[in-house]
């Protein structure tokens, strides 16, 4: 099961999603899928420059929202 959710978000590299936990969410454009973690490149606050990357445990998802 856990694999199959891995190959989905693997074929969502590059799309903008909301990842979601028990603990947070993190929006942002998703740009790694691994077997233990998914990363997404987050905005930073306007005029603090570039983007951040945030590692979000697998184990931790609680579901993911694709937009379109």
């Amino acid at each position: 099961m856990i694999v199959m959710f891995e190959n989905e978000l693997r074929a969502r590299l590059n799309e903008r999603v909301q990842v979601v936990t028990s603990a947070e969410t993190v929006s942002g454009v998703l740009v790694g899928v691994a077997s233990a973690a998914v990363t997404v490149r987050v905005a930073q606050y306007p005029g603090y420059g570039g983007a951040e990357d945030v590692t979000v445990r697998m184990d931790a998802i609680a579901y993911v929202r694709l937009f379109v």
